[in-house]
């Protein structure tokens, strides 16, 4: 399981301009404690938050089901023969895996709903 890498902190350049590394690469926010500078962290953190979010959640719904059955097959096959409960999984995924033209490469979107519009 990939390790939560911590929020990088902005330190104080010798020149007087608040910086911070992420991923290796140096930002200049700006004066050292200035409004424009705190302004400028903040909207590097959210990118650099949201670009890691996108990487690790950017998966096909294929490639999840794909992953998937191994897991069900390692997980509910324990002393119940070779595929044991894994078995009642299986329409399941192959339905879902049949339906290309619905899903594909898109990725998919699970999580927390966003329940801020009412659904029609």
């Amino acid at each position: 399981m990939a390790q939560k890498q911590k929020i990088p902190k902005p330190i104080r350049h010798p020149s007087g301009q608040a910086r911070v590394r992420i991923r290796g690469r140096d930002f200049y926010c700006g004066k050292w404690g200035t409004p424009e500078a705190d302004a400028r962290y903040e909207q590097l953190i959210k990118e650099h938050v949201l670009d890691q979010f996108t990487r690790v959640t950017a998966k096909s719904v294929t490639s999840i089901l794909a992953a998937y059955w191994p897991y069900c097959k390692r997980r509910y096959s324990r002393g119940k023969g070779p595929l044991g409960g894994a078995v009642c999984y299986r329409p399941t995924i192959r339905l879902l895996s049949g339906r290309r033209q619905h899903f594909g490469d898109r990725p998919g979107s699970f999580g927390h709903a966003d329940h801020s519009r009412p659904r029609r």
